[in-house]
């Protein structure tokens, strides 16, 4: 039986290697000159050339896109309650109405584009001029946290006047 047993255990031993029949080396590494071209380049090695693109949706210049930003808009009042604070604000500037200081204050911007950023440094309502103040608070009140539009009705609550937007015009973009 033992005789048996060494056979069946010699032969099992021939069937199945101890080791696979080929090396295994890891995972594979592309080479720093293969990295960018996974993908079909359209052409042999001999004819791949290399060329950095840079652009910018927000490009000045005839490569970018242009989409400029127009302006930042962000009032920082501290501990004051933003909506009653912007209506004193109105009768301290002299103005009767929101709709009479939109057409004094209101900048000839069309509409246009919004998005909230926290880099937007925001007027403090201790040190700016109070027109500014106003100017700020007026496009924030036509605006909703993506969108600017001066035919909007103005809706001045502590949500909109809190914002930090940033706000592109789209005109030009499109007109190209």
């Amino acid at each position: 039986m033992s005789e048996l047993i060494s056979q069946v255990s010699s032969v099992s031993s021939h069937a199945l290697p101890s080791a696979p029949p080929y090396k295994v080396y890891g995972e594979a590494q592309p080479s720093p000159s293969d990295i960018g071209y996974g993908c079909n380049a359209g052409g042999p090695m001999s004819r791949r050339r290399e060329q950095a693109i840079r652009a910018s949706v927000l490009g000045t210049g005839r490569d970018g896109l242009r989409l400029p930003r127009v302006l930042g808009a962000a009032i920082d009042f501290g501990s004051s309650d933003p909506v009653p604070f912007v209506q004193r604000l109105l009768g301290r500037c002299g103005f009767e109405n929101a709709e009479e200081a939109c057409h004094e204050l209101l900048p000839r911007i069309g509409p246009s584009i919004c998005r909230e950023s926290v880099s937007v440094k925001a007027l403090s309502v201790r040190a700016a001029p109070p027109e500014a103040i106003l100017r700020v608070a007026l496009i924030l009140g036509h605006a909703t946290p993506f969108f600017f539009d001066p035919a909007r009705p103005l809706i001045w609550t502590r949500s909109s006047l809190k914002r930090r937007l940033q706000l592109f015009n789209p005109r030009r973009f499109y007109e190209a």
